[in-house]
């Protein structure tokens, strides 16, 4: 939640972002939470082959028909580089 915080405010802070969704993810690995948060967060730093990376993680862990999938899914696809 912090990363998300972080990311979500008005003056947000990408890179106190991006750090807590890397402990969040070194603390657990599996958190599908944080995946599909810091696939959107490379979205926001215009990195849309690293969100698409993120989104492949995603599918090997809870396949496509997970809410978090579908979700970065669908902000890859409305995303314009």
């Amino acid at each position: 939640m912090l990363g998300f915080s972080y990311r979500k405010i008005d003056t947000s802070n990408l890179d106190k972002s991006f750090a807590a969704y890397m402990m969040a993810l070194e603390l657990d690995p599996n958190h599908v939470g944080a995946h599909e948060y810091l696939g959107e967060l490379y979205l926001m730093k215009n990195q849309k082959d690293k969100a698409i990376s993120i989104l492949s993680d995603l599918e090997k862990l809870v396949g496509k028909d997970a809410e978090e999938y579908k979700d970065l899914f669908s902000a890859i696809e409305k995303f314009k580089s």
